[in-house]
């Protein structure tokens, strides 16, 4: 008889679990027509939400944002089978998910990210210097440009609308307790591109007198209290062409526009520009901008749909494409995206206020990336300061949602420890290196191509200046 009951009691729970796996398998295949993105703790996060739907020979992508809510109805998408894929900011998890998308038919899904790494909790704040919006020749409005740089995960961004401070008012009503928005502009002059961070009256791009009217420039945007930044330096028909006017504050070694290094794009990018300027015995602060146009990354997805159009309608494409291992090297930059924060600059702050961000940007005290995190000591101090010695001791965390790779410190523009990673992060990683001969170190973190970041430089003694 109690055979009898077991064997029945079993036969009931197998036809449960069956029935209980054939109700989940429903929920998964449920169609998809709104996303609401929270936290662990259940609190709605502002996010980035996309589709990708597989084509040939390139993934097509739709891009949505959140409101502030966390809700992003999917207004507009395909139906169909897709990948969902929502972020907020490297210091978070990346959720992927494969979904039946049904904008009219379908129910809301809830997405949870976790929080990887809490930067506040060590004074580090991210923030973009260099975006566009209608005010000139971006293709959002200011407000829409504010609201989702929140969605980016980012605590502080600049409006830098060329030779135009029309939109500051808009913009800044965005405002909230967790996100800055700065007012500013990008000075656009035939001879360098000049970011004025925190200005509040235009700046005239006269450069007619040459190296005159760049030093009145520099002048001009130093007594509206505002910081003078030299933008993509180095990419053709913008190169800043008048090294030897030094009133700058800091300079742009990473721009939204191209990968971040290797070859052809260490040619636009300035990263090496930097080391050299170090060589040379100055002290350069840096950060890095997404130099953002269109939230929505047409510029790359353009290119990913339609290769040929797009190198039609934008010459600088056309030598992207033509590279020979450009599904190796391009694809994976277009399908990663374009995005506000790609790149940020994270900066050390005293207090999350305009006077704190530009304080920061002029003491070089951060690290500038698309993707990692790489918060680094050497000798117990942050970037931007002197040691000395014969050793450095550096302490760091690498942390990337997207996988890391190694941790390279970089002596005088030439690599002097690398240690490789496998994995999402490396806490309390510990490095020794000689610096009894050096000048400046640097520490790179290096992640899934085309994600990368770098610390300001820590200097050597007493480096000229």
């Amino acid at each position: 008889m109690h055979l009898r009951r077991n064997s029945l009691l079993s036969l009931v729970a197998a036809i449960a679990v069956v029935l209980s796996a054939c109700v989940t398998g429903a929920q998964a295949q449920e169609a998809v027509a709104a996303v609401q993105v929270v936290a662990e703790d259940g609190a709605p996060l502002p996010a980035r939400v996309q589709l990708i739907w597989p084509g040939d020979p390139y993934p097509d992508i739709q891009v949505f944002f959140t409101d502030s809510h966390g809700l992003c109805p999917l207004t507009g998408a395909r139906t169909g089978q897709a990948d969902l894929q929502v972020n907020h900011g490297p210091a978070w998890s990346i959720e992927r998910l494969q979904v039946s998308v049904d904008p009219a038919k379908g129910r809301k899904r809830l997405v949870t990210l976790k929080r990887l790494y809490d930067l506040h909790a060590h004074g580090y704040y991210q923030g973009d210097c260099h975006m566009h919006s209608t005010s000139s020749d971006g293709r959002q409005k200011p407000a829409e440009v504010s609201s989702h740089c929140r969605c980016e995960g980012l605590d502080f961004a600049f409006l830098t609308d060329h030779e135009s401070v029309a939109g500051h008012d808009e913009y800044k009503t965005q405002a909230a307790p967790d996100f800055l928005p700065l007012g500013g502009q990008e000075v656009t002059t035939k001879q360098g591109h000049i970011l004025a961070l925190g200005v509040t009256e235009v700046v005239s791009p006269d450069v007619s007198n040459g190296a005159d009217d760049m030093r009145r420039i520099f002048r001009q945007i130093r007594e509206q209290n505002a910081l003078s930044v030299v933008a993509h330096p180095c990419v053709p028909t913008m190169s800043y062409v008048h090294w030897d006017v030094e009133d700058y504050d800091a300079v742009e070694i990473l721009n939204g526009s191209a990968p971040p290094y290797m070859g052809l794009f260490d040619l636009v990018q300035a990263r090496l520009k930097w080391h050299a300027l170090l060589n040379e015995g100055k002290r350069v602060p840096v950060i890095g901008n997404s130099d953002n146009h269109d939230n929505y990354n047409s510029f790359a997805l353009d290119a990913l749909r339609d290769p040929q159009g797009a190198v039609k309608r934008d010459r600088r494409l056309g030598i992207l494409w033509n590279l020979p291992n450009r599904d190796e090297i391009i694809v994976p930059w277009g399908t990663k995206g374009l995005f506000l924060g790609t790149y940020r600059t994270c900066l050390k702050l005293d207090d999350l206020s305009q006077a704190g961000v530009l304080a920061a940007i002029k003491a070089g005290c951060g690290f500038v990336t698309n993707g990692p995190i790489i918060l680094a000591t050497v000798n117990g101090t942050d970037p931007g300061s002197e040691i000395s010695g014969q050793t450095a001791h550096i302490q760091f965390d690498a942390i990337c949602n997207r996988g890391l790779e190694r941790v390279t410190v970089v002596v005088d523009g030439k690599p002097a420890e690398t240690v490789d990673l496998d994995g999402t992060e490396a806490l309390g990683q510990e490095l020794t290196v000689d610096i009894s001969e050096a000048h400046w170190l640097t520490v790179e973190c290096y992640g899934t191509w085309p994600d990368f970041a770098t610390t300001n430089a820590w200097y050597v003694g007493q480096t000229e200046q």
